[in-house]
């Protein structure tokens, strides 16, 4: 199956509002196009998901993330930054893939995925 990837990596509003429903959209029709979707949140996306945010931007990217979790596309974090911000275990409540970043970025490359970074 192909694969399309969505990094999520500046948390600008443009980037986190666009790259979230970029792949919300994707999401609606990936399976009938025969595409598997990933979203990765690395570095300051992670830490924009990671902010408990209750208004603005910030708060719509959480709500998104959440949605695409619960329509079973998987999200992916970086293990180190979790690790090091103390988030790990808060992130995978919410149903985050907790891995490295080095791994997912070598698999991405090994499966041939279409990625798009925000």
């Amino acid at each position: 199956m192909k694969k399309t990837v969505i990094i999520i990596f500046n948390d600008n509003d443009a980037a986190l509002n666009s790259g979230s429903h970029v792949a919300l959209r994707m999401s609606q029709v990936n399976k009938e196009m025969g595409v598997e979707l990933e979203v990765f949140l690395f570095g300051p996306g992670q830490a924009a998901y990671s902010s408990n945010a209750e208004t603005g931007v910030k708060a719509d990217y959480i709500k998104t993330i959440d949605e695409l979790i619960e329509a079973g596309i998987k999200v992916s974090t970086c293990k180190n930054t979790a690790e090091s911000k103390g988030t790990t275990e808060a992130l995978k409540s919410k149903g985050v893939i907790v891995e490295f970043a080095r791994d997912a970025f070598l698999r991405y490359g090994l499966e041939g995925a279409a990625v798009i970074n925000f």
